[in-house]
């Protein structure tokens, strides 16, 4: 049965348009007040950024006006904190926005809107997000995104092919977490053959990219500390997904809800079906999503 949360075109455009519509030029640097930082305790930063959404502007302080970045110690907390917030159903969403281009306004909006700026050797930034629990709120952000990637007045994009735009889906089951870990090759590598064997361009529509357009992501799932794990289980309570690449707005909200719902099968089972059992409906799952993209 297809439900409204999935692949729903029309809402998920509705609210692009929207969002687009309402989007005004930076015109003037206005005052501010405490650094809009994730994490920093500075209190007095004079540096005054007019961003979208925010009419008296943003603080930065000398340190992240300068385009300052945490570290992976701090990143790793960041992203672990997506399995700490209970939902309805316990799974939360978060991603790595992986960008190119210094442009400060982009960097205060971010920022502004709790996206943790970290260092990574592969681009110029990439920012953690903050944990969602419903879709709504990350599609308006993405949309606002594009909204500057595509925006020639910011030095800034998420589509340059160094770029991923990596998933994480956060639970917070202790149980859950141990049979995952320690059955993931079981668990993930038909849903991983699966993908590795749609076609190149295919790849490309669904994913933005392709296995062969990325160096960072692979198909086989070998252990649960694999970084390069097309599904990547490092982090704690959270499964992170490599492939996708940003194309648009729609297309990568549409995907994550696949994803979501995909992953999703993974916490219903309270032990009835096996591993193999929960493997395969995960494939027809997705398969099945597939042909609605």
């Amino acid at each position: 049965m297809r439900t409204n949360t999935i692949n729903n075109s029309n809402i998920i455009t509705r609210e692009i348009k929207t969002t687009r519509a309402t989007l005004q030029p930076i015109t003037e640097k206005i005052k501010g007040g405490k650094c809009c930082v994730v994490g920093c305790n500075c209190e007095k930063a004079y540096n005054r950024i007019a961003v979208f959404g925010q009419n008296n502007g943003v603080y930065l302080c000398d340190y992240h006006n300068n385009g300052g970045k945490y570290g992976y110690h701090e990143k790793q907390e960041y992203i672990e904190h997506n399995g700490t917030r209970k939902t309805s159903d316990n799974i939360t969403i978060g991603f790595e926005l992986e960008s190119m281009g210094r442009s400060k306004d982009v960097y205060a909006w971010l920022c502004f809107n709790n996206y943790l700026p970290t260092a990574d050797c592969t681009v110029d930034t990439e920012y953690i997000s903050p944990v969602f629990t419903s879709f709504s709120g990350i599609t308006k952000q993405l949309a606002t995104i594009e909204y500057f990637n595509n925006n020639p007045m910011f030095d800034f994009s998420v589509t340059n092919r160094r770029c991923g735009l990596h998933t994480h889906y956060g639970y917070k089951n202790q149980p859950i977490s141990n049979n995952i870990r320690a059955n993931c090759k079981t668990l993930f590598q038909p849903l991983c053959d699966y993908i590795a064997n749609l076609s190149t361009n295919k790849q490309r529509e669904f994913f933005g990219r392709a296995l062969i357009d990325t160096e960072y992501c692979d198909a086989t799932m070998t252990t649960c500390t694999k970084h390069t794990s097309m599904f990547n289980l490092q982090h704690k309570y959270t499964i992170e997904f490599r492939l996708l690449h940003f194309s648009n707005a729609e297309n990568t909200v549409k995907m994550m809800k696949i994803l979501r719902a995909t992953l999703e099968l993974l916490f219903r089972n309270d032990g009835i079906l096996s591993n193999e059992e929960i493997a395969q409906i995960m494939v027809k799952k997705f398969d099945r999503e597939l042909t609605r993209f």
